[in-house]
C-alpha cells in the first residue's frame, strides 16, 4: 500500500524551491531595496526544507544508521551522476580533464559548477546525526526540549557574537559546515510535529495566520534595517528569522486542502529537487548575457527559469533513464 502524502509539508517544500530559486536571482542588485527585500524574503527557503526534512525522520519508529546510509548513498549518487555529466561535458566540449571526485567533493562545499549540492553536503552531515537525535529525542521526555534549547543556544551566541562585533562570524565557514544551524531546524522540525496538536488548541487560526503574514511581510524590512552590521549569512540564527521561519512552517501546516487541491500540490512539489538542481545550471549559462542593471530583469527572469526548470524537470520524470537525475 502506497503511504498517504501529506500535501502541507509537500506545499512547504514547494514553497522553499520557489524561494530558493528566489534567493539566486533577486541577489545581484543590492542598491536596489526592492530587490534586496525579495532576496531577504526568500531566505526561509535552507530552513524550512531541514524542518520538513526533522518532520519525516525523527518521528519514525527507528531511525538506524542503515536507513540513513541508503539515503547517504542516493545523495553521493545523484550528486555524483551530476558531476560526472558535466565531467563529460568538459572533457567533449572543452577538451578539458578535471578531476570527478574532486568536483564531487568541491559540489558539497559550495564550490565549482554545482556549487548549489552544499545543501545535500549538509544534509549528509544531518543525516549522519540523525540515529543519534533520534534516540534522544525518542528516549528521554525532554529530549526535544533540551537539544532545542541547546541549539538554540548556539544560535544565538553566534548572532550576538557577530553583532558585537560587526561582521558575520559564518563568512569564513562554509555553509555546509554550519551543522548548528541545520541540526537546530531539523530538531525543530520535529518537535514540532508533536506541538502541532497544542498549538491548533491554544491558538486561533486567525491569530496564528494574521502575526504570520505580519511578522514574514515585515521580516524583509527589519533585514535591510540592519543589513548594514549583520551579514545574510546570520539571517538563519537571527531570532527574528527563527520565529518568521517558525509561524510560516506551523502556519502552513494547519491549512485544510481539498483532494484536487492536494493532488497538484503534491504533484508539483515532485518538480522541487529537479528545479533545485537545474535552475543554477541555467543561470550559469545565461548570467554572461542577461543585464543585471536593469532592475526589471530580475522580475522577468524569475517565472521564466522557475517555470523552465520545472517544466523540464517534469519531462525528466517521465523517462527512467532521465529520471534518476531529478529524484531524491
Amino acid at each position: 500500500m502506497e503511504k498517504k502524502r501529506n500535501p502541507n509539508l509537500d506545499l512547504l517544500k514547494l514553497l522553499a524551491c520557489m524561494a530558493v530559486v528566489g534567493l539566486h536571482i533577486f541577489t545581484f542588485t543590492y542598491e536596489e531595496p526592492l530587490i534586496s527585500y525579495l532576496h531577504y524574503a526568500s531566505g526561509y527557503a535552507v530552513p524550512v526544507f531541514f524542518m520538513v526534512n526533522g518532520f519525516l525522520i525523527l518521528n519514525k519508529k527507528e531511525v538506524s544508521y542503515s536507513y540513513v546510509s541508503k539515503k547517504i548513498i542516493h545523495i553521493v549518487f545523484i550528486t555524483g551522476l551530476w558531476n560526472l555529466t558535466i565531467f563529460v561535458a568538459y572533457l567533449l566540449l572543452k577538451r578539458e580533464i578535471l578531476n570527478p571526485v574532486l568536483m564531487l567533493l568541491q559540489s558539497w562545499i559550495q564550490k565549482g559548477y554545482l556549487w548549489q549540492f552544499w545543501f545535500l553536503g549538509a544534509m549528509i552531515l544531518t543525516y549522519l546525526c540523525a540515529p543519534v537525535v533520534h534516540r534522544i529525542v525518542q528516549t528521554f521526555r525532554y529530549g526535544y526540549f533540551i537539544l532545542t534549547f541547546g541549539l538554540l543556544v548556539v544560535c544565538l551566541v553566534v548572532q550576538v557574537w557577530s553583532s558585537l562585533t560587526g561582521e558575520s562570524k559564518t563568512d569564513k565557514i562554509i555553509q555546509t559546515f554550519q551543522l548548528w544551524a541545520w541540526l537546530f531546524y531539523f530538531v525543530l522540525g520535529g518537535w514540532l510535529h508533536k506541538l502541532m496538536p497544542r498549538i491548533d488548541k491554544s491558538i486561533s487560526k486567525k491569530l496564528h495566520f494574521g502575526v504570520a503574514v505580519t511578522l514574514i511581510i515585515g521580516f524583509p524590512l527589519y533585514q535591510l534595517l540592519i543589513g548594514k552590521t549583520i551579514n545574510f549569512g546570520n539571517y538563519y540564527t537571527d531570532p527574528v528569522a527563527i520565529c518568521c521561519n517558525t509561524l510560516l512552517y506551523t502556519s502552513i501546516m494547519r491549512v485544510k486542502f481539498s483532494d484536487s487541491t492536494a493532488t497538484r500540490i503534491v504533484y508539483l512539489s515532485s518538480l522541487g529537487m529537479g528545479c533545485y538542481i537545474l535552475h543554477p545550471i541555467f543561470l550559469n549559462v545565461i548570467n554572461q548575457k542577461i543585464n543585471y542593471e536593469l532592475i526589471l530583469t530580475p522580475f522577468v527572469l524569475y517565472p521564466i527559469i522557475l517555470v523552465v526548470s520545472m517544466f523540464i524537470t517534469a519531462i525528466m520524470k517521465k523517462w527512467k533513464p532521465t529520471r534518476i537525475f531529478v529524484d531524491l
